[in-house]
């Protein structure tokens, strides 16, 4: 999952479901925070790094990992 925030397209709730068998609320509170700090954007379904979030995607990766 955390190689789908590094392409533009991001990834959905789906796919991280099909993918880890987890739903999307095993990304918390680590999405949460990037969220509301417009590291990563949710639109039309995706969830996928912000222009801001592509500077700094190693600190935005390392949050899910201490998650």
């Amino acid at each position: 999952m955390m190689n789908q925030l590094r392409l533009k397209q991001g990834f959905t709730a789906e796919q991280f479901q099909a993918m880890t068998g987890l739903t999307i609320s095993a990304l918390e509170p680590a999405l949460s925070v990037c969220l509301k700090q417009q590291l990563i954007q949710f639109d039309d379904w995706h969830y996928f790094c912000s222009d801001t979030g592509w500077y700094f995607l190693d600190s935005v990766l390392q949050e899910f990992m201490a998650g």
